[in-house]
């Protein structure tokens, strides 16, 4: 099985202070990763580091990330915002990150489209409201000229994916994509990644919510104090876990 994105041998530091130790992992095209651990285990760095946006006082000392075999660490800025967005596209924890306050939520998509897309304004916009509507969005014309805070909790949220795949970006990352909204939110927002996973959608899930790995991932690596302790198919994780942390971490499941 290919592998879209290969991380190998990543190793972050702030100081003398490692955060992530040596890590490698291999994501399938086509197929949803989970990366599983507590707070602080370092998910979030991982997703950062593949997105070009650590903070500046966080130093990638070792290592490689490859994505369609290209190293996203030997790349500047410019070609980094490039692949930002149109090739690799984020789903933020909280959606009011992602999103322009002073801009509505179809402006801001189809910004992603012109920058990614040789689309007329035309078809962008009816492009933003397929994607809209795709993720279940009521009035995707009335949704796609509000402003973020003129949504709720769980249509941000919503309107985040959207924007994430409206320039059907060839892997996603999503960062704990559930985890401030209620319950309800929660299992309408699991019924929308269930149809990508439908849809063989490529995508590195950073999670610590077991209902929503066992439901969802293909492979699942678990990263315990910034190191990969354990990884393997998701029935092996799941009914067959080895490694003590990953025991205990599912103790609560």
């Amino acid at each position: 099985m290919k592998n879209l994105l290969e991380v190998k041998h990543l190793t972050v530091q702030v100081g003398q202070k490692v955060l992530l130790d040596d890590v490698s992992f291999g994501a399938p095209e086509g197929k949803i990763t989970a990366l599983v651990g507590s707070s602080g285990s370092g998910k979030t760095t991982v997703a950062n580091s593949i997105l070009g946006l650590l903070p500046a006082a966080l130093e990638i000392t070792k290592g490689e990330i490859l994505f369609e075999q290209r190293n996203l660490l030997s790349l500047n800025k410019e070609q980094m915002r490039f692949l930002r967005g149109g090739h690799i596209a984020m789903i933020f924890q909280e959606p009011l990150w992602a999103f322009d306050p002073l801009m509505t939520i179809g402006q801001q998509m189809d910004e992603v489209l012109a920058a990614h897309t040789s689309q007329g304004k035309s078809d962008r916009r009816r492009r933003v409201l397929d994607v809209l509507a795709k993720v279940q969005l009521p009035n995707p014309t009335d949704m796609a000229d509000r402003y973020p805070h003129q949504l709720s909790g769980g249509q941000r949220q919503r309107a985040m994916m959207a924007q994430a795949l409206v320039a059907a970006p060839a892997l996603i990352l999503a960062d704990e994509p559930t985890s401030n909204l209620d319950v309800t939110l929660q299992a309408k927002i699991m019924d929308l990644f269930r149809q990508f996973k439908k849809e063989e959608m490529s995508m590195l899930l950073i999670s610590h919510d077991w209902g929503m790995v066992a439901h969802l991932a293909d492979e699942v690596i678990i990263l315990q104090n910034g190191q990969v302790v354990e990884s393997g198919s998701v029935d092996l994780i799941m009914n067959h876990p080895r490694h003590k942390y990953t025991q205990s971490l599912m103790e609560v499941f």
